[in-house]
């Protein structure tokens, strides 16, 4: 799923485990990715106060108007070694602003 931040109704996304993924609508550039064992919990996080200091900032400064949030669900039978495994691909492969790579 895919949507602007500011058009995000937390109440509707999933209470699964997932990734999420937040892009600069501006600049198309990826700001942070994450994993979790509850979409809807971390996402409601993040956007209140992220505990990323980096992303915390950037929302601070920017709010959520110029934010998109896509996030996957996956399916219970992953394991939280797979659901790190493909968190540090996309950290690989998008090279997020506010996350540490090489983890």
């Amino acid at each position: 799923m895919l949507t602007r931040a500011e058009g995000l109704v937390i109440e509707k996304i999933p209470l699964t485990q997932g990734l999420y993924i937040f892009t600069d609508s501006d600049s198309q550039r990826t700001l942070y990715v994450g994993e979790t064992s509850n979409l809807r919990k971390r996402l409601s996080k993040h956007l209140e106060h992220s505990d990323n200091q980096g992303l915390a900032r950037w929302l601070w400064e920017h709010g959520t108007g110029d934010i998109w949030v896509e996030y996957h669900e996956l399916p219970s039978s992953t394991s939280k070694n797979a659901r790190k495994a493909f968190e540090c691909e996309l950290i690989h492969s998008r090279r997020p602003e506010f996350n540490v790579l090489g983890r």
